[in-house]
């Protein structure tokens, strides 16, 4: 059995029943011939040649180290879940600065197009306003031209009227 599935099936068990499953291990270990050679070295130096002392201390310096390796895949997983936190977190930061950004080229686009329409909007109303100045002129000029007609028109009565009398008058 592997770190990861020892550290799967001690996920959530209690400090007895966890250390309980680091000497089942062990023991599992040791049946199936399976012995780690730091252990190993430890235990002959501390069993001093007798073979159950050496045992005892095997599964003693056994244990120990899946402690520490169990305690540094930890440290491990803690770390990566750390980083990937932290990558994330600059994801979602950078993604936010880009709609940030892309809100604040809106707003820019949205204000430039307001004042063209705006400047659209005083030239059209500049150009209303000479059209209406146009038109003044037009009219003003067409007044101006009845007025004339009107005078002419009143001038010729009046000369026919002088013609007519001064006619009457001679005769």
């Amino acid at each position: 059995m592997g770190l990861k599935d020892l550290m799967a099936q001690m996920r959530g068990l209690k400090d007895q029943a966890f250390e309980d499953q680091l000497y089942r291990q062990v023991w599992e270990e040791i049946q199936q011939g399976r012995m780690d050679p730091v252990a190993q070295a430890k235990s002959v130096e501390d069993g001093r040649g007798d073979d159950g002392l050496v045992r005892s201390a095997y599964i003693k310096h056994r244990v120990r180290r899946l402690r520490y390796e169990i305690e540094q895949r930890k440290e491990q997983e803690l770390q990566e879940s750390l980083r990937r936190k932290e990558a994330e977190a600059q994801r979602i930061a950078e993604e936010e600065r880009h709609q940030k950004e892309e809100m604040e080229a809106q707003r820019i686009a949205e204000k430039s197009r307001l004042k063209e329409a705006g400047r659209r909007s005083s030239q059209q109303m500049a150009e209303e306003r000479r059209s209406q100045g146009r038109r003044a002129e037009a009219e003003a000029q067409r007044i101006a031209e009845e007025v004339l007609r009107r005078r002419k028109q009143a001038d010729a009565q009046r000369e026919a009227k002088r013609i007519t009398d001064e006619r009457r008058r001679q005769k």
